[in-house]
């Protein structure tokens, strides 16, 4: 037989085709009766494993009480492309013709049971392999399994996705991840993969910030993030709990004006329409807003996400199976006349809403469906392999739903369902026989604006953990812990490093092509609003900073990969590291790609600013290190040589080998000469417990340039300095106490790079405040869906459903 190196490589334990009379059976299937079943034993976990793993693979057929006794004719044949051959009785492959005489390999006296042995301990080439058995009856019909067992065999050290050629073997893998989740979840109450669950959106530079009104902070320049407000000229769109119902979310349309300092409503539109069920729940209460520009072709439009998640899995029609019933809105708005907002169009998508940009025009959308089984009863002794031999008792097989099941649909207006991607659009991750398949598919979908119809998806089997997008490419990450699975518990060899790995989609074409995938040692963190900072595009490279170590031992590290396209492999290849960055045993709080540069602020005790120079990719160095006290959660650049630092200060307890935080600290550095970098100054805010809304929400940060040299900062603030009766903490040691609320409200920052450089406060817009709180108006546990919007000299402050106005010149 030929060297098995196509990625499509079939094999059937029996001839196939089957004549009309002949009998599919589940797998799984108990004989009853003295009906014929057929069942499976493997020795792999899941469906997958690599080229140097050895497989055992026999079928246990229960032959039906009519055929005892009758001498059948075995057969295994092979299918490589359109290509047939079969193994002869000498267990040689050669080609076959379908249309000639069948050659049996074996005759067989069929008893009550028979083990067919498919692959006794062999390794296979990679490739996607479908696999049948069966036998010939009596009266010359064939009982053969009704849906094949599937394996994706991967290449060794291969990161690579692999495209899925048949539905079975999509099919097969979705299943099999639900019934062994269920099997796993009963046995251990643990997850096989490492699940940070959502792909968060990022923070950057801000879009607009050279015109006279600041607009959305974004990660990258060119990719726009959904948030509560956007703005255009003096006009400002937000989502507002609906006045009549605060359970609902409705779209207002204000014009802003800086002198005198106001906001007048132009119009509003109700975006949801009914109270959600008691078991549903919002990702984002508001939803998110994108703003499309009035051009030529085309007039201003909105864009409204809005997801709903449901506690409990929706039962479906096939017995103890059901889908988490979790939905994504969508509604395309005409906002070219602020003051008659209407909606033009709206499309629904199963699945929950993980992350969302815009580029060019086309949305795109990153979202995760999940299938269950619900187990009967629990199991008393664990059930590793043959999964779908499980049966809910001593005579019903687990039912098997139509692959339809398994995948996710959208809706249009008139609630037509339709398939959001099919089999042929998904790939599945390298991952040997000892993992687990995951019941989810991670599904990116990409919307035009200007026609929603034209809707395309790619979908990956498993968990993505983070989602990064440049103009160019979309990045999809999670990290893995590395385990070995006895067969009774999974072993996790803490000896070895975790990885990230990573697989990117050009998108250069709306298919959103798969260019490949690579890894990077090391993990990303625990912050899911920080991940996507650790990634950043630089001609045709990516960098990565990962994690390594124990997160909270003395071995914890940073280190940076730069990982390069390589075409003709399909693969993100490592072009160069650099490790072991910050002092042992620091953390990586905040992460900043700019061009050439990257920016990294590791800490434990004191916060050292880490300037890169990636100008040769490959060859990556550290031009200067910065020790400070306290820490930065999030970097700002502010012009070409200065970055702007918001975190916490922090004082060190050196006796206990502990720091406790304090207020909230905002610092401009200088970095126009890395070798000499300095802190320009900061201003600290506040005692311990003083919180700001961007340290937790990039978006909270608003920023706008008057010039080169002058910008405006503000930031809403949750005051915390009041020490009549501390909240939390040991009046013996003051670091350690929590002060008490005093304010919320908008603190307003000049940055005046000409001459000596410096940051100072321009004044407050209080809100609240514990003396005079009022608390029917009060939106004091709201403050973290804050924003800010600054038109020239004047602030406008979107608190709750309010928008405060002031020009700069009177705040307090």
């Amino acid at each position: 037989m030929p060297s098995l190196k196509p990625i499509l490589f079939t094999i059937l334990a029996c001839h196939i085709p089957i004549a009309a009379s002949s009998t599919a059976i589940a797998i799984g299937e108990k004989s009853t009766e003295g009906l014929a079943a057929i069942s499976h034993e493997l020795n792999v976990v899941g469906t997958t494993l690599l080229s140097s793993e050895n497989i055992v693979l026999s079928f246990n057929i229960q032959v039906a009480a009519e055929d005892v006794g009758f001498t059948s004719e075995l057969y295994l044949v092979a299918k490589i492309g359109d290509l047939n051959y079969i193994r002869n009785a000498d267990h040689i492959w050669q080609a076959w013709d379908n249309n000639t005489a069948i050659i049996a390999t074996q005759n067989l006296t069929l008893s009550t049971s028979e083990k067919l042995t498919v692959l006794d301990d062999n390794t296979l080439p990679p490739g996607e392999y479908l696999i049948y058995a069966g036998y010939k009856t009596r009266i010359g019909d064939v009982k053969y399994t009704e849906s094949p067992t599937t394996l994706v065999v991967f290449a060794e050290n291969s990161h690579n996705l692999h495209p899925v050629s048949h539905p079975e073997v999509l099919h097969d893998y979705l299943y099999q991840a639900a019934i062994n989740s269920q099997n796993y979840f009963y046995r251990y109450n643990d997850i096989a993969f490492i699940s940070l669950d959502t792909a968060s959106p990022a923070a950057a530079t801000t879009e607009g910030a050279a015109t006279s009104i600041s607009g959305t902070t974004l990660q990258e320049v060119g990719v726009d993030e959904g948030d509560r407000i956007k703005t255009e000229g003096d006009l400002l769109f937000a989502l507002h709990t609906c006045a009549n119902d605060l359970q609902q979310s409705c779209l207002h349309s204000y014009q802003l004006q800086a002198n005198p300092a106001q906001a007048t409503e132009m119009g509003s539109l109700q975006l949801t329409e009914t109270e959600a069920e008691y078991n549903y729940y919002a990702t984002k209460r508001l939803g998110e807003l994108y703003l499309r520009s009035a051009q030529e072709t085309s007039p201003r439009s909105l864009i409204w996400l809005s997801a709903e998640n449901s506690w409990q899995p929706k039962p479906s029609e096939y017995s103890n199976w059901s889908a988490y019933d979790n939905k994504i809105t969508i509604k395309f708005i005409d906002a070219d006349n602020p003051a008659q907002l209407s909606i033009q169009q709206q499309l629904t998508i199963d699945g929950e809403l993980l992350s969302s940009r815009l580029v060019d025009g086309v949305l795109y959308i990153l979202s995760r469906y999940s299938s269950t089984y619900q187990m009967p009863y629990f199991f008393p002794e664990p059930i590793l392999q043959a999964a779908p031999e499980v049966t809910q008792d001593n005579s019903s097989p687990i039912i098997k739903p139509p692959l339809d099941f398994f995948l996710p649909h959208y809706y249009s207006e008139d609630m037509l369902k339709q398939a959001l991607v099919n089999s042929d659009a998904c790939f599945i991750a390298p991952q040997n026989k000892d993992y687990y398949n995951q019941a989810n598919l991670s599904v990116i979908t990409a919307i035009p604006v200007n026609n929603p119809s034209a809707i395309q998806s790619r979908c990956i089997a498993g968990n993505l953990e983070t989602f990064y997008a440049s103009p160019n490419a979309l990045y999809f990450a999670t990290s893995r812990y590395p385990y070995t699975n006895s067969g009774t518990f999974l072993n996790y060899d803490y000896a070895q490093e975790q990885v990230t790995e990573v697989h990117k989609f050009s998108l250069q074409s709306a298919a959103m092509d798969y260019r490949g995938s690579g890894q990077a040692t090391g993990h990303l963190g625990w912050d899911q609003e920080k991940k996507p900072f650790r990634f950043g595009e630089y001609q045709d490279t990516l960098r990565i900073a990962t994690s390594a170590g124990n997160s909270w031992g003395i071995d914890s590290r940073t280190k940076i990969t730069v990982l390069k396209e390589e075409p003709s492999s399909k693969s993100l290849v490592e072009v160069s590291t650099i490790d072991n960055l910050g002092k042992p045993g620091e953390r990586l709080y905040a992460a900043r790609f700019l061009g050439d540069r990257g920016y990294l602020v590791t800490f434990k005790q004191t916060d050292p600013l880490i300037v890169l120079d990636f100008s040769t990719p490959e060859a990556p160095v550290v031009l200067g290190e910065l020790e400070i006290n306290g820490y930065s959660d999030y970097l700002q650049p502010i012009g070409n040589h200065y970055l702007l630092g918001i975190g916490k200060d922090a004082v060190s307890d050196a006796a206990n080998e502990i720091t406790w935080y304090q207020g909230v600290k905002v610092a401009l550095f200088d970095v126009s000469s890395a070798e000499n970098l300095s802190e320009v100054n900061s201003l600290i805010i506040g005692k311990r417990g003083t919180d700001a809304t961007v340290l937790h929400d990039h978006h909270g940060l608003a920023l706008l340039a008057s010039d080169a040299n002058h910008y405006k900062l503000a930031l809403p603030i949750e005051l915390h300095d009041s020490f009549n009766k501390p909240y939390f903490g040991s009046q013996n040691n003051i670091d350690s106490i929590y002060y008490n609320w005093t304010h919320t409200g908008l603190y307003v920052f000049d940055i005046d790079l000409s001459g000596d450089a410096k940051l100072q406060l321009d004044g407050k817009l209080i809100t609240e405040s514990a003396t005079s709180i009022n608390i029917e108006n009060s939106n004091y546990y709201d403050f973290l869906n804050d924003r800010a919007v600054i038109q020239n000299q004047t602030v406008h402050y979107i608190h709750g459903n309010k928008i405060i106005s002031s020009e700069i010149n009177n705040l307090q």
